[in-house]
């Protein structure tokens, strides 16, 4: 069901990020800059974002006007309760460790039906450091090539870039990338498909990473 002409919710998210966005917001003082960029058209996107604390998934949900879905590690999934709340929020598993490709297709299904899906490239945590695009991993180039759905670059930018509560936090929304132009960025089709996510991840983070040095403080 579509809400706002944005992308799809359900009630119970809508309902918590009703009551508990502002508040998030307030709590890391959160400015988000240029926040036309974030598409609300109804169609599926991906947020590629860099990655520097357990804060930023919060920060990201508070801060965007589509229901962001994320992956989360399956072992929440197991805890009475805890598990149910996430899942209600729109989280889904992954295996940590491991190559969870079923994972992945989620990610590309979730997008390619018109929900927008949060995704670190870094795959863990790197507070203090100022995202580099080398830290990027492949897996947001494969999915880009596989989704029709447009990227979107943000970055979380924080003083030494450690995220903090009651100190400012900026989340800087960048320009949509489409599906045609990330097929652009993989050049020669005679490159192997490992080297055309290499390439088109190297490219999207590379788009986090200028976001993140133009609004350092």
């Amino acid at each position: 069901m579509k809400s706002d002409g944005i992308n799809k919710k359900n009630r119970f998210y809508t309902v918590i990020h009703a009551v508990f966005a502002g508040l998030m917001r307030l709590i890391f003082r959160v400015e988000v800059i240029n926040p036309e960029n974030e598409p609300t058209d109804g169609r599926g996107m991906i947020v590629c974002c860099n990655h520097l604390s357990n804060a930023d998934v919060v920060i990201l949900v508070a801060s965007m006007k589509n229901q962001v879905h994320f992956l989360a590690k399956s072992e929440l999934f197991k805890i009475p309760l805890l598990g149910a709340f996430i899942r209600a929020i729109g989280a889904y598993p992954i295996k940590r460790g491991a190559a969870d490709v079923g994972a992945i297709k989620k990610t590309i299904e979730l997008a390619d039906d018109g929900y927008t899906v949060g995704f670190f490239p870094q795959g863990t945590r790197k507070p203090g450091v100022m995202p580099e695009r080398s830290s990027a991993r492949s897996g947001i180039g494969m999915i880009a090539m596989h989704t029709k759905a447009d990227i979107l670059p943000v970055a979380l930018v924080s003083k030494n870039f450690h995220i903090r509560p009651f100190r400012k936090n900026k989340l800087v929304i960048g320009s949509p990338v489409s599906h045609e132009s990330i097929v652009a960025l993989a050049g020669d089709r005679k490159r192997s498909a490992s080297e055309q996510y290499k390439i088109i991840t190297g490219e999207i983070f590379n788009s986090v990473v200028e976001l993140a040095k133009k609004n350092i403080f």
